[in-house]
């Protein structure tokens, strides 16, 4: 869990006394139990058509590679004992590649006047 999603839990806490749960249902205050059934009712209620539960695992495995992190840290975040299988998760976008192939112009200006000089620099 990362800082900010601490921090949203605690803000939904407050304010709740002793109770040991943070979601329950609004009718019975009982906890809910089932995060796939809850999650289907939120999407309904946003009315958002066609996204799984499952659709979170890819988000959070592609944007934690967008981010710049390992394939071995984000296997090891997924709980996958084989990198394949975060692979599968792993969805490269198009603002990720176009970043990917930027990162070749800071080498050209950064990496190669230091081992083949200019042309400006090799005529004088």
């Amino acid at each position: 869990m990362n800082s900010v999603v601490r921090a949203e839990l605690l803000k939904l806490a407050e304010g709740r006394g002793d109770l040991e749960y943070i979601f329950t249902y609004p009718e019975t205050g009982k906890p809910i139990k089932s995060v796939k059934r809850s999650f289907a009712k939120a999407c309904e209620r946003a009315k958002i058509v066609g996204l799984r539960f499952y659709d979170l695992r890819h988000t959070f495995g592609t944007r934690l590679a967008e981010a710049g992190e390992s394939i071995h840290r984000i296997a090891e975040l997924m709980d996958h004992t084989d990198i394949q299988m975060t692979m599968r998760y792993v969805h490269a976008v198009a603002a990720g590649k176009h970043a990917a192939v930027e990162r070749l112009v800071g080498y050209r200006e950064n990496i190669c006047p230091k081992i083949v000089p200019k042309a400006k620099e090799q005529a004088s």
